[in-house]
């Protein structure tokens, strides 16, 4: 059986800080998460951003660092 999922306390609904965020959320499991919930990997994300920046300037191009979600049942299978 799946661990049941966290809720969103009513004080991380409007634009939280990031300590309301780092309290609510340290520590806790991924499978807790609710979900849609965005986990980044910033060392990676910066290596990968590093990257293409070296890239766009090989190939006379910009380039904007973004990110995006996709919603999906089950990424994990």
């Amino acid at each position: 059986m799946a661990p049941i999922q966290s809720g969103t306390p009513i004080h991380l609904l409007n634009k939280p800080n990031k300590k309301a965020l780092v309290d609510a959320y340290l520590g806790k499991s991924l499978d807790t998460l609710r979900t849609p919930a965005m986990i980044i990997d910033r060392q990676l994300f910066s290596q990968n951003c590093a990257n293409m920046h070296r890239k766009a300037q090989e190939w006379g191009a910009t380039f904007r660092a973004h990110l995006k979600t996709h919603k999906v049942d089950n990424i994990l299978g």
